[in-house]
């Protein structure tokens, strides 16, 4: 033991730190990997095998044997330039340890981003229009599914209390899951001066919120790794083959980043929500499907490891979304049996969209997502990009318990999952159907639903209701819109029935017996109805100009061929442009719009003053 103690004694001092640091090193990477937690790190993907760089923890592994000898090898490759320098040597060793420790760092190690009372619901599908903001603030023209009625009331709060200026007649007065109220708008249209009559839908419970906690989550990530994540957030990945030229981002914070790192930042912060009874695993894939962690109690998972392995992925080659999505679900075995009570099994797929291997036909896609459904497996999908394909999503996630956002910036959607990870991953209501009758009045269009193409004259469908947050403002996004047509026969009210289903099956119904103002005046309407009544015209406006400018109105369900030889969900950047008739609409909408936001009253409505205002005023 001397004989050892003064063998470190006699050492060089640049040999005493680098094998100080190398034990170091070696003790955190025991602590990473859980020894000292008893937490296991079940990270199963071999990126050496699909010509990866290796994972923070993986290098640190390598670097705990390596770093010891160091300065052996330094002074082998620079003894023969040191006949230049006058002894000591201190310095030169010095700086040659600085500059190693800076490329071991910067090699082995990933980088971490700086990063009660009544409640209301909002329906599923989208949750923002971000894509359709982000594309016209660059001077790119959006898809007409960037946009969508349900997408945009969910960046607004509604408050309808259904008393101004109808009355409604509850058939029960005892707390209910479900307890929805209705408001009456009568309006003028003001792009061709018609009359339009609509009933609003108030999504409101008046249960405890309290009562309503979260279930146990099985959760599987799905991530994206294919070769279009490796372009910058905010470009478009196929204009380096189509040629089209990027608008430059004014974006200081995050445009240089991949659209690969701003997911993978976006789990992490997604992993801190996590509770030690839910289960998490993780799923990558580019043409194939790789299981990278197994499904496992967050209690018995080394969250650090996981966190690294994250932060350390980079892409891989084309993309197979179905391989992705099967492979998930494989993780999810066995959970469907699991009562639905205590338990939500959920698949959150993070990805641009554009898939070119595999099955691409969004028919066999939304196939799986019925299939996974059916069995009580849920999905999320999270679009990441300026070029996140909202086509593809749109279409799938009108199933069962999903739902949709876009990504545009990590640091955002860490805030969102702060405020709402529990609310987006806890569908309480399915199966939500309106019966409709009336002598005088039909159902014409639903806004607010991604089922709204499912309503009939008498019959609007929504296919989940998740909960949402309440604040004085009332419930986000909590609003559907009934545009109605008029027979001009008959006159009484209109009897309004509703029926569920909620999470273990069981069947409940609610009525009311809604009276319309006898006069037409729209001056009484609720301020909140006649904003869902702006923003629903809005985006009617805004769908309409986008099927205009781009031809024709897309087929989710048979896209055909990108004209420039890409896959069909391949998407590349088109340059905005307004026709001068769709100038002139917006130019007469942004009058209507202004003075209906001042009545309103609520400031967030700028976003889209500002949005028609550049539409307006824009020149190609």
């Amino acid at each position: 033991m001397k004989k050892n103690i003064n063998l470190f004694g006699a050492m060089r001092f640049i040999d005493k730190l680098f094998l100080g640091l190398g034990f170091s090193s070696f003790i955190v990477w025991l602590y990473l990997c859980g020894y000292f937690s008893g937490r296991i790190d079940d990270w199963s993907y071999n990126y050496y095998n699909n010509f990866q760089t290796p994972d923070g923890i993986t290098a640190s592994f390598y670097l705990v044997f390596i770093l010891p000898a160091f300065p052996f090898l330094v002074r082998d490759i620079f003894s023969s330039l040191r006949w230049t320098f006058s002894k000591p040597y201190f310095f030169i060793d010095a700086i040659i340890a600085v500059i190693i420790l800076f490329v071991a760092a910067a090699v082995s190690m990933p980088q971490f981003c700086s990063m009660s009372g009544d409640f209301g619901y909002s329906a599923g599908g989208a949750k923002d229009i971000d894509s359709f903001r982000q594309n016209i603030k660059r001077h790119y023209m959006p898809l007409e599914t960037d946009i969508t009625h349900e997408g945009l009331f969910y960046d607004y709060y509604f408050n309808t209390s259904g008393e101004i200026p109808s009355k409604t007649s509850a058939m029960t007065d005892k707390p209910a899951l479900f307890k929805p109220v209705y408001s009456w708008v009568s309006s003028k249209n003001p792009l061709n001066g018609e009359r339009e009559n609509f009933i609003t839908i108030g999504l409101r419970s008046d249960m405890d919120i309290s009562k309503i906690k979260r279930k146990k989550l099985n959760l599987v990530v799905v991530l994206d790794i294919s070769g279009s994540m490796s372009s910058g957030f905010n470009k478009y990945y196929y204009d380096q083959f189509t040629k089209n030229k990027a608008v430059k981002s004014d974006e200081e914070a995050e445009r240089y980043l991949s659209k690969l790192a701003v997911a993978c930042r976006s789990i992490v912060g997604l992993l801190d929500h996590l509770k030690p009874e839910d289960s998490f695993g993780m799923v990558l894939f580019d043409q194939r499907a790789y299981c990278a962690k197994p499904l496992r109690r967050m209690a018995a998972t080394n969250i650090n490891a996981l966190k690294m392995h994250i932060l350390g992925i980079n892409t891989g080659g084309s993309t197979n979304m179905e391989a992705g999505y099967e492979t998930g679900r494989g993780l999810l075995e066995g959970s469907e049996t699991l009562d639905p009570e205590e338990y939500e099994n959920r698949i959150i797929f993070l990805t641009d969209a554009m898939p070119n291997t595999g099955s691409i036909n969004s028919r066999e896609l939304l196939g799986l997502a019925k299939e996974f459904a059916a069995k009580r497996i849920y999905s999320t999908f999270i679009g990441v990009g300026l070029d996140f394909n909202t086509g593809l999503i749109e279409n799938i996630s009108k199933v069962r318990g999903a739902n949709y956002y876009s990504v545009h910036s990590s640091a955002e959607f860490k805030k969102r999952l702060d405020l709402e990870f529990d609310y987006m991953v806890n569908p309480l209501i399915f199966n939500l159907g309106l019966s409709f009758s009336s002598k005088r009045f039909g159902i014409e269009e639903v806004y607010g639903s991604p089922e709204a193409d499912l309503a009939a004259g008498e019959l609007m469908k929504v296919n989940t209701l998740f909960p949402s947050p309440i604040s004085e403002g009332g419930v986000k996004g909590g609003i559907i819109v009934l545009k109605l047509y008029d027979t001009g026969e008959g006159a009484g009210g209109i009897q309004l029935t509703t029926t569920y289903e909620t999470r273990s099956g069981a069947l409940k119904t609610t009525s009311a017996e809604f009276l319309p103002p006898s006069s037409a005046a729209e001056a009484g309407a609720e301020k909140d109805a006649r904003k869902a009544v702006l923003l629903a015209r809005y985006v009617n406006l805004m769908k309409n100009w986008i099927t205009n400018e781009r031809g024709s109105r897309d087929d989710p369900l048979s896209r055909p061929k990108e004209p420039n030889g890409l896959s069909a969900w391949e998407r590349s950047s088109k340059q905005l442009s307004i026709s001068g008739d769709y100038r002139k609409a917006v130019k007469r909408f942004i009058d209507h719009f202004a003075s209906e936001a001042k009545l309103i009253g609520d400031e967030k409505l700028t976003r889209e003053q500002s949005v028609l205002a550049s539409l307006a005023g824009y020149e190609q």
